[in-house]
This record gives C-alpha cells, sequence and structure tokens, in this order.
C-alpha cells in the first residue's frame, strides 16, 4: 500500500484493518490492525491510557512498530504503528499473526473473517488521503 497526503489539520490513519474468531461465522474476538500512516494526534485502542505506551516494537517485512493492545467491548485489539510512517509497504500480513502467537498466545486456530485496507479519518481541513495500490491474497 502506498499513501500520501495534502491539506491542514488531518489526523487520520492509513491501515489494514483485519478481524477474527474462533469460527467462520461466528462473533470476531480478535482486531489486527496495522497502521501505516498516521497523521495528527490520534492513537489506537489502548489498555494503559493515551498517549498510549507500546506493549513491545517489533520490526515486521523490515518496517519498526510500535504495538499496541486494547479492547473494543469482548474484541481483543492489536495495533502495530509504523514508527516513521511507512508511505509505502509490502510484505506478507500472516507475519503479523505469527509474531502474535509467539509472543502474545494468539491462537494459530482463529479464523480470518475479514480484511480492510485504507483510511480513517478523524478531522481535517481541505484534506485529501490517497491510499493506492493495496492488495490482499488469501493462500
Amino acid at each position: 500500500m502506498e499513501d500520501s497526503y495534502t491539506g491542514t489539520s488531518l489526523r487520520a490513519n492509513v491501515a489494514y484493518d483485519t478481524f477474527l474468531s474462533t469460527s467462520p461465522t461466528g462473533s470476531q474476538t480478535h482486531e489486527i490492525m496495522i497502521w501505516l500512516g498516521v497523521f495528527g494526534d490520534i492513537y489506537p485502542l489502548s489498555d494503559n491510557g493515551y498517549p498510549p505506551t507500546p506493549v513491545a516494537t517489533p520490526t515486521i517485512g523490515g518496517v519498526a512498530f510500535n504495538l499496541i493492545a486494547g479492547h473494543n467491548g469482548n474484541v481483543i485489539v492489536y495495533s502495530f504503528v509504523a514508527k516513521p510512517a511507512a508511505t509505502s509497504f509490502s510484505g506478507d500480513l500472516l507475519a503479523f499473526y505469527k509474531y502474535l502467537e509467539a509472543n502474545f498466545g494468539l491462537s494459530s486456530g482463529l479464523y480470518l473473517q475479514t480484511v480492510q485496507a485504507g483510511t480513517e479519518v478523524f478531522t481535517g481541513t481541505g484534506a485529501k488521503l490517497t491510499a493506492t495500490g493495496y492488495s490482499i491474497r488469501v493462500n
């Protein structure tokens, strides 16, 4: 995925957003986000306050990330936030799940239900945020 923006006072992210469950059609149990770009003072969901303190600082696919852990109701949320922002990323999303399996006990038996890619815009003036070139292939 590649991203860029113009405008002022933009508060947004550029991310992959995935949801996992214990069954193909069951309720979502985990959300795994990969924030490649962060614009402005926004943060992912966190169980330890704002601004959040990373629970780990892995490097995956050649990109350094802060890992933030939180909850959205009963859904466990892990957000990998690129530091600094990665304006271009090409990697295997499976590496993020494998990292969580090895270091945070994520079950390898979960089902991938949903994959999204793009932007979440919170505020901005005259802002244009472009995310292009993203693709997903599920094997």
